[in-house]
């Protein structure tokens, strides 16, 4: 890894939530189905237990994980909605 910092687009939570929910329908296959069964069925994912330990992970080592990050944060926007 080259070190690079990633710019990650800042968009309101009222922008993201429908994307975001057709991002998880998309990676559905992609072992996200646990997780958008959770959002469709209102209610809480384990994307903190996973997704949040592999960016705490990431941070403690100095690795970037900008793909975990954004897929955090969008579950995180659409579960608060």
């Amino acid at each position: 890894m080259d070190g690079k910092q990633v710019a990650v687009p800042v968009i309101h939570p009222d922008e993201i939530t429908e994307p975001a929910r057709l991002v998880l329908v998309a990676l559905k296959h992609h072992h996200l189905h646990g997780a958008l069964q959770d959002i469709e069925a209102g209610r809480k994912t384990e994307v903190d237990i996973f997704g949040g330990k592999v960016v705490a992970m990431g941070a403690k080592y100095q690795v970037m994980t900008p793909v975990n990050e954004t897929i955090l944060r969008i579950i995180k926007v659409i579960e608060s909605n």
